[in-house]
Formats: C-alpha cells, sequence, structure tokens
C-alpha cells in the first residue's frame, strides 16, 4: 500500500505539471514535491527553471505574506519554496545564478531596515548557502562555475557585504559569513580582496565595541527595481486606500480631533516619547549586533583549531590570524575601552568573550601557525594576545561580568611580565576574593576564583607573587 500510494502521488504530480494554467501555488501544495525535488523529476525541473517561476520562488522567500492569511498558513509556501529551492538542483542553482534580475531582487531583501523578519532571514541564508556550497549531484567544474558566478556578481553589488553588516542583529544573516569564509582554497583570494575592500574584520571589531556606522552607498550603485516589483507595490496602493476607507466609513480620527485640537506640549510629549522609544530599540539592536559578532570569530577561532591543516590555507584562517595578531588585539583594546559610555558594558562583555577564546586556542593556533610558515619556508613570529588587557579596573556585578572574570581567571597563566605586575599593582586578584565572600551563593563567580587561584598557584614563573599577594595581602587562608 506504501509503494502504490506513492505512486499515485507522483502521478497526480506529474499529471498537473502538464496542465496548461498550473500555478506554483498548486505545484507547491503537492504531497510529494520535496520527494520529487531529491529524484530529479524532469518535469518538475524544467517547471520550476521558468523564469516567472523563479520570480515568484524568490518572491515567497524574501517578502512578507499577506496579512489578509491565516497565521497558521501565511509563510505556508514560503516553507515549501525555500525547501525546493534548497533541494540541491544543480540545475536550480545554474538557473538562478544567471538571472541578474533574481539575484537582484535576491540581494534587494536586505536594503530593508533592520531588524529583518528572522524566519525569511533564514530563508534567505540557506538560499545563499545553496549558491555557494557544491550539492552531492553537483560535478566540481559546474559548482567551480557556479560559485565564481555568484561571488563576482555580490562582489558587484557594491552594497550587498554592507548591508549583510547592518543586519548582524539578525542570526541568519551572521551565519550568512560563514558561508563565504569556509569557502575552499580556489575561492581564499577572491573572498578575501572582497572583504578587505570593506575591512570586514575592522567592521566586526567595530560592531563588537558599538561604534560601527554603516558605509554609505552612493546612489549611482543602487540597482534599478524589477518590473515586477513595481507592479507589485503598484497593486498594493488599493489595499492602502481600502484601509483609509474603512477608517473614514467608521470616523476617521482626523475628523475627530478637528473639533478638539491637541494641546501642543501634548504632542512634544508624544513625539519625545516616540523617540526614545526608537533610540532603546536602537540600543538593542546594536548589543545583538555584537554578541553576534563576537560569537561569529570566536567560532572562526574553534573551528579553525578543530579543523585539518587544510583549513590554515582558507580566508577563515587568514581573518584568525590577523585577529590574533597584535594589530588586531590592540584594535579591539582600544574599542572597548573607548566605546560610548551606553555601549560600553556590552563592547566590554563580548570583547572579554573573544579575547578569551583567543587564549584558550593560542597555543593550538600557534602550531598551525608555525607548520604553515615551514611550508611557505618563512618563519612565525610569535603571537602577543595580551598587551594591556589588565587594564580592565571596572567592576559588572551580574550574570554578564562572568565574562572578564574568565579572562583575568586565565590571565594568571599568562608569563609576559606586564600581565602579572598589572594585576597585582591593582589588586585584580583581591578584588575578585573580596567578591567571593560578599557574594556567597553565586555559584559562577566561585568557579572563576577557583580557576583565577588555581592558575596564579600553578604559574612557572611568577607563581611566588602571587602566593604572597593571596596568602598575606588577601590573608586568604584566615577568611
Amino acid at each position: 500500500m506504501f509503494w502504490s500510494g506513492n505512486y499515485i502521488g507522483v502521478r497526480e504530480l506529474n499529471f498537473l505539471l502538464k496542465e496548461e494554467n498550473v500555478t506554483l501555488s498548486q505545484v507547491l501544495e503537492a504531497d510529494d514535491i520535496l520527494q520529487e525535488c531529491k529524484v530529479d523529476n524532469k518535469a518538475l525541473i524544467q517547471f520550476l527553471t521558468k523564469p516567472e517561476i523563479l520570480a515568484e520562488l524568490i518572491t515567497l522567500i524574501t517578502e512578507e505574506p499577506p496579512k489578509n492569511l491565516e497565521l497558521a498558513s501565511q509563510y505556508r509556501h514560503a516553507n515549501i519554496a525555500c525547501e525546493v529551492l534548497t533541494s540541491h538542483l544543480s540545475m536550480l542553482s545554474d538557473r538562478l545564478s544567471l538571472d541578474a534580475v533574481q539575484m537582484n531582487r535576491l540581494c534587494d531583501f536586505l536594503k530593508k531596515d533592520p531588524p529583518l523578519n528572522p524566519l525569511l532571514a533564514s530563508y534567505f541564508s540557506k538560499t545563499v548557502e545553496m549558491l555557494l556550497e557544491r550539492s552531492p549531484k553537483q560535478d566540481c567544474y559546474l559548482y567551480h562555475i557556479v560559485c565564481l558566478r555568484v561571488l563576482d556578481f555580490f562582489k558587484s553589488r557594491r552594497d550587498f557585504l554592507p548591508n549583510l553588516l547592518r543586519h548582524m542583529s539578525t542570526s541568519a544573516i551572521a551565519d550568512t559569513f560563514k558561508y563565504f569564509i569556509r569557502l575552499d582554497d580556489l575561492f581564499k583570494k577572491t573572498v578575501m580582496e572582497w572583504l578587505e575592500e570593506h575591512q570586514f574584520l575592522e567592521c566586526l571589531i567595530q560592531i563588537i565595541c558599538g561604534t560601527y556606522v554603516p558605509e554609505e552607498i552612493p546612489a549611482a550603485v543602487a540597482q534599478p527595481e524589477p518590473p515586477e516589483k513595481a507592479e507589485r507595490e503598484t497593486s498594493e496602493k488599493p489595499d492602502a486606500n481600502h484601509k483609509e476607507e474603512a477608517k473614514d466609513a467608521g470616523g476617521s480620527d482626523a475628523d475627530g480631533d478637528k473639533g478638539s485640537p491637541k494641546p501642543e506640549n501634548s504632542t512634544e510629549t508624544s513625539s519625545t516619547v516616540e523617540a526614545e522609544a526608537a533610540e532603546e530599540a536602537k540600543f538593542r539592536i546594536a548589543a545583538v549586533a555584537s554578541a553576534n559578532a563576537a560569537s561569529l570569530l570566536c567560532d572562526l577561532i574553534v573551528n579553525v583549531c578543530a579543523a585539518e591543516g587544510c583549513v590554515t590555507r582558507r580566508a577563515s584562517w587568514e581573518l584568525v590570524w590577523r585577529l590574533q595578531a597584535e594589530a588586531g588585539v590592540r584594535a579591539l583594546l582600544a574599542g572597548m575601552f573607548t566605546s560610548p559610555p551606553r555601549a560600553r558594558r556590552t563592547a566590554l562583555v563580548n570583547g572579554c568573550q573573544l579575547l578569551r577564546a583567543l587564549l584558550l586556542h593560542e597555543p593550538m593556533l600557534r602550531m598551525k601557525k608555525a607548520a604553515s610558515d615551514e611550508e611557505a619556508g618563512r618563519a612565525a613570529p610569535r603571537p602577543t594576545t595580551s598587551p594591556g588587557v589588565g587594564e580592565g579596573g571596572g567592576a559588572a556585578w551580574g550574570w554578564r561580568a562572568c565574562r572578564w572574570r574568565a579572562l583575568l581567571a586565565h590571565l594568571a597563566l599568562s608569563e609576559v611580565a606586564d600581565v602579572p605586575t598589572t594585576m597585582l599593582t591593582l589588586g585584580t586578584p583581591g578584588v575578585l576574593i573580596d567578591m567571593f565572600f560578599r557574594y556567597p551563593n553565586n555559584n559562577f563567580l566561585h568557579a572563576q576564583v577557583y580557576t583565577l587561584i588555581n592558575h596564579a598557584l600553578t604559574n612557572r614563573v611568577y607563581r611566588m607573587q602571587y602566593a604572597r599577594h593571596l596568602l598575606v595581602e588577601c590573608d586568604l587562608l584566615t577568611r
């Protein structure tokens, strides 16, 4: 019965595709459409690769559904359209990469103001991943052609990468960067030149520190809107007019206010409240973007250390090494301590998370760098990831402070003279011990204080100085 039912489903889909006026909506409602995509149904592929059908698929994954639909079905077709687009149909990715109009419409999704619709953003991200990744059924030659074509198109859109950075607060958009960075060696030069052109690493550091200002794109670079979009916008205007008519039928606010004008101070108060709300929303978006940017760089560090040696020739390794170099760390520290007052706490928390990731993985990164330099026939300079880190004397008393406490605890292992000297001069271990006794129920704090003491007393060079500070100056045993 199972195979019989499956055959009936396929027969119905094939019969549907033979009709003259079949629509994409009818095809997306077919039960076995995703299964037929996986088995390369030729009739289905021919239907999906038609220019008008491809345009509808891009519309579904990039534009908000009509609000008059039931909530349960608003994104039904958009979800299926995304699954179809990302079902490893090599002909579909080839046709989409060749269609400049639809590629522009895909990129125009990023021109919206933040925050983006998270569901549509995930569809956009999965589609970009499909264009850049090799499918199991795609030969190497065709994959390289499609990938180079897509990269060249994105590079030609001067606003594409800045718009991605502008939407770093959307997690799906932050993940999109990983698809470019993890491309294999063949595309490393192309990707790195593109990222350097837009100062990608510097922008990520600025986002973490709350000082990023989106790049202004000249109007001459903007792409013209395709005719289909203009037609849709024109067709949507009557809906707005209907809303206005319905409002007028029930008595508009404007008419009701004619006889009783609002006081001027009321208007000023309302505008002030709106401005404050907009500023608060902007601050929250920036805070989320800061966390996502730090997580992106931390993931790159972890992946570089976990991967095999060949990864050291990819763009991900270049970015991690530049971040770990002294200039990268100094730029991060300078941004953390000079960030705007309101963004400083977020900058310190996320910056400390990134610095700790660099310190934790420094031995592995150094070994990989040495191996890579040995292959290239040049000596590797020893990375410096700790200048000036001990200057963080301010204290945040909530759970977010675990990030900088963990960083200080790890720094107690450092044998660079400036680090223990600065920590002991400032009395940093004593401050953490005072907090240990002041907050007896904070297990996260206690774990970091234990780590700090353990690292300090196992430091090969400075353990005696740390021991004197802890046992004599802080009177740890008596307490």
